[in-house]
This record gives C-alpha cells, structure tokens and sequence, in this order.
C-alpha cells in the first residue's frame, strides 16, 4: 500500500484575473507517484488533475532540503504573491508541518519549490 510523505499546496494571493492559477497541489507517495493538480479561475473545467513518478534522485534531493528547512521556521511578511504549505508524513501520520505562508529568502522551501515546478510533466 502506497503512503504520501509529502504534500504540499501553492496558493496564488497575488493579482487573479481570468483563467489565472489559484492553486497547484503536490502529493507525493513512498513509491515515487505524484498526484498533481491546478485550480484555475474562471474555467468551466477549472481543474486539472495528472499523474506521473518523481525520480529517486529528485525526491531524495527533495527530503534532505526539507530536513534542512525544518531548521528555520521564520515567518516571511509579503503583500502578495504565492504562499506554500508544506505537510510531512510517515506512516500515514503527520510528523511535520509549515502552515501556509510566503517563503521568500528561505532558501531550502525555495529549492524545494524549484523541484516540484520542475517535475510537472
């Protein structure tokens, strides 16, 4: 039985016009499948779900620079723009958890935000 480890939300506070991206939502499981969708405004069919696998490489990339960013917990003052959640599993139990916030200068949630923006198929 597969497990997610991670799931992470991006939520657009910034400027939304017609069609714009509201949300975009990882969630990644022990066995290297992503669900991935996006929440467009306006749109009939405002949301588009797809699934594909994460490379062993990437997700370990991934996890150490969560572990790094568990580190640093400031909280990031902006007037707009994307904010992040960050949801670690094990087992099917949260063990840790960044609420939704902006993540601006914090270099090890920038990176893992990279990642998953470049993994989208």
């Amino acid at each position: 039985m597969k497990n997610v480890i991670l799931n992470v939300k991006n939520k657009n506070w910034g400027e939304i016009g017609p069609n714009s991206w509201l949300e975009r939502h990882w969630i990644i499981y022990d066995d290297l499948l992503v669900d991935y969708s996006v929440i467009y405004n306006g749109k009939e069919n405002n949301k588009k779900v797809v699934n594909f696998s994460i490379d062993r490489e990437s997700l370990n990339v991934l996890m150490k620079e969560l572990e790094l960013a568990k580190d640093n917990d400031n909280k990031v003052e902006a007037l707009d723009g994307d904010v992040w959640e960050f949801i670690q599993y094990n087992n099917g139990k949260e063990v840790w958890k960044r609420d939704v916030g902006y993540i601006y200068g914090l270099s090890h949630l920038e990176n893992i935000t990279k990642i998953l923006k470049k993994i989208i198929k």
